[in-house]
């Protein structure tokens, strides 16, 4: 394959990722007069986990400011998220979140986003997201996530930002150990370079390494592969949440089903027997995900499933509640279909590149915001706390990345990187005959839900490294069809990468916390594991540390 020429681009602050942590980064970094490009492989505000999200914003918010609960304080929610998370989460990354988030949702309200009330949608006022002790989730207007994207991404638009669209980043470029810019290619295959004293990582999560997900089909994992490759540790890749109910092979979830098992629906295994009862998880309102989803799977893993799902029954709904909780109802039961096949699925992932409450990753020039990063979700993310870190802290990361570039001068790109990298970008387009490129796809992310999944031991884990490897080995004769070209292999490799990431920290933590289940060790340790595993790589190995977790505001009981 024969590249198109290099085209290169200077700015001052370049965002890679189109989605909330993307789109508020750059917003921020305008706002500090910054010239500002955001780089999207997809369109931006469209193709994100945060489009397709729920809605939701957990927030303590005063009830002059539509609030619905004034007994809550900020204190509680870090407490609720600090205790969800199993103590395993970076506490000040915690605080400050937790102490931001009111103020997010009046600087949302100033870029366009709407916010409603139980008014609107009775289900609202019903009670709080499993784990949140307080009615603290503030919705959009239908709720799903374009309430946020789409009114963000004019707001954008309207400030100058510039879009670059269909770019993956392959690369990021450093001079004397700092990042200076980054590279990438178009569906077309053609080269861009791009110069900035500062980059803000935004890129999402990794979701599409599992055979089951309900992530965006850009969820692919890049981000972590640029923070690593680029020298960046990375924190917690062990802890991928899987949300406990959806319908097929993953897609699209069912939400809000704490509403739905609260008001009187029931979670069936195939001899019709009640699974929270059967598995003693009595209270619905404080179920969090992994308690359910690991009940689900053991009940799949037992025969007790039909075709690999258990049955939702709705039937037990009083017709007033409904009534009330038909916003949150899938469309079957719309329909009149009252049982429902559903399983687990990944949702999201807890880990990723270590920051500070500066949004600093650990190679200068690199910023990071929203799901690429590791730490403030611990062992197990709560209900709307997703979209909270993704306004926060990309408006922390386009603040502080557009300091730097005030304070720094845009370098010239290093050219023996941009050659080498424009080399290997060649070679990965070059016609072979190998197997298809799309059926080692397949078979990653079959291993990794069977043997990386819901529930874990060493040996499936084992099994998925060696797989992995397999995989690795193979990828360069791989081939692929008309229109995949580089982009496509590069993906597949980074979905690779970090799916060894996932595998070796899950191996590494013999213990089970949070999202985290070993079935071979199965308790919780805090004796030996009130630790962080970390990633780095160093002398092109990937290489396992721990640190121990700061408990500076919360700890165990």
């Amino acid at each position: 394959m024969t590249l198109n020429p290099t085209s290169y681009f200077s700015t001052e602050v370049l965002v890679i990722g189109g989605g909330g942590a993307g789109l508020r980064a750059a917003i921020e970094a305008r706002e500090h007069g910054a010239k500002v490009l955001l780089l999207s492989r997809s369109r931006v505000g469209y193709g994100s986990n945060t489009t397709i999200a729920g809605g939701g914003v957990a927030a303590v918010v005063s009830p002059s400011k539509g609030g619905r609960d004034s007994s809550d304080s900020p204190r509680q929610h870090l407490r609720d998220t600090i205790t969800g998370g199993r103590f395993i989460n970076d506490q000040t990354l915690v605080q400050t979140m937790v102490q931001g988030a009111e103020q997010q949702v009046e600087d949302l309200r100033g870029f366009g986003v709407g916010f409603t009330g139980p008014e609107a949608f009775p289900w609202m006022a019903l009670s709080q997201t499993p784990g949140q002790s307080h009615s603290r989730t503030m919705y959009g207007q239908t709720p799903f996530g374009t309430d946020f994207t789409f009114p963000l991404r004019q707001y954008a638009l309207d400030q100058g930002i510039e879009f670059l669209e269909g770019i993956l980043i392959t690369k990021l470029l450093k001079k004397n150990g700092i990042v200076v810019g980054a590279i990438g290619i178009d569906t077309q295959g053609k080269v861009f370079a791009f110069a900035a004293p500062a980059v803000v990582l935004a890129s999402g999560g990794l979701g599409q390494v599992y055979a089951r997900t309900d992530n965006a089909g850009g969820s692919t994992g890049d981000g972590y592969v640029l923070a690593y490759d680029a020298g960046a540790v990375l924190q917690d890749m062990e802890f991928v949440q899987f949300y406990p109910v959806s319908h097929g092979l993953g897609t699209p979830v069912l939400q809000y089903e704490c509403f739905l098992l609260e008001a009187g629906g029931k979670l069936l295994n195939r001899q019709g027997k009640d699974i929270l009862e059967k598995h003693g998880l009595t209270s619905q309102m404080l179920l969090t995900r992994d308690q359910l989803s690991r009940a689900i799977r053991k009940e799949m893993a037992s025969g007790q499933s039909v075709e690999d799902k258990v049955v939702l029954d709705l039937k037990g709904i009083a017709p007033d509640r409904m009534r009330a909780l038909r916003p949150v109802l899938p469309k079957a039961a719309l329909r009149g279909e009252l049982r429902l096949s559903v399983a687990p699925t990944v949702h999201f992932h807890m880990g990723g590149a270590k920051i500070s409450e500066r949004a600093e990753t650990s190679v200068p020039g690199l910023y990071a915001a929203g799901e690429v990063c590791g730490g403030a979700h611990g062992a197990n993310r709560l209900g709307g706390n997703a979209l909270t870190e993704v306004w926060v802290f990309g408006t922390i990361a386009g603040r502080e990345a557009a300091m730097r570039a005030q304070e720094t001068d845009t370098e010239p790109l290093p050219a023996d990187e941009v050659a080498t990298e424009m080399e290997r970008l060649r070679e990965l387009g070059s016609e072979r005959n190998g197997e298809s490129a799309g059926s080692l796809h397949r078979l990653l992310k079959e291993t990794m839900w069977q043997n990386a999944g819901v529930i874990r031991d060493a040996r499936g884990l084992k099994q998925a490294l060696e797989d992995i490897a397999g995989l690795q080995e193979r990828l360069p004769l791989a081939s692929v069809t008309a229109g995949q070209g580089p982009q496509f292999v590069t993906r597949l490799s980074n979905m690779l990468a970090v799916s060894e990431m996932i595998c070796r920290a899950a191996l590494y933590r013999s213990e089970s916390r949070g999202a985290h289940y070993r079935q071979d060790c199965p308790e919780q340790n805090n004796d030996d594991w009130l630790l962080n595993a970390l990633i780095a790589r160093h002398d092109d190995k990937m290489v396992l540390r721990t640190e121990q977790v700061k408990l500076t505001k919360l700890q165990p009981s």
